[in-house]
């Protein structure tokens, strides 16, 4: 099963933690799909960021913005991720 990666800055929920995320990158590496920081505080240090997989969300609160070549680009990202599994 094909999961889009969603987009930089979309907003979300992760399990167990109750601050909302926003996602500053996606595709990051193959232990971390996703950087993201506490959106009420944002990127002050390298100890600010979040990194987390698409398992660890539980909800998503809002989504970035998307255009074509930007769902291309994530979509090729998506289908590495898979390739490196």
């Amino acid at each position: 099963m094909i999961k889009e990666l969603l987009p930089i800055g979309s907003i979300v929920k992760l399990k167990n933690d109750n601050r909302h995320i926003l996602i500053i990158n996606t595709g990051f590496d193959n232990e971390n799909t996703y950087l993201g920081v506490d959106s009420e505080i944002g990127f002050n240090t390298d100890d600010t960021i979040i990194k987390f997989n698409e398992n660890e969300i539980e909800s998503v609160y809002f989504t970035g913005y998307l255009d074509k070549e930007i769902n291309k680009s994530l979509f090729e990202k998506s289908m590495k991720n898979i390739k490196d599994e």
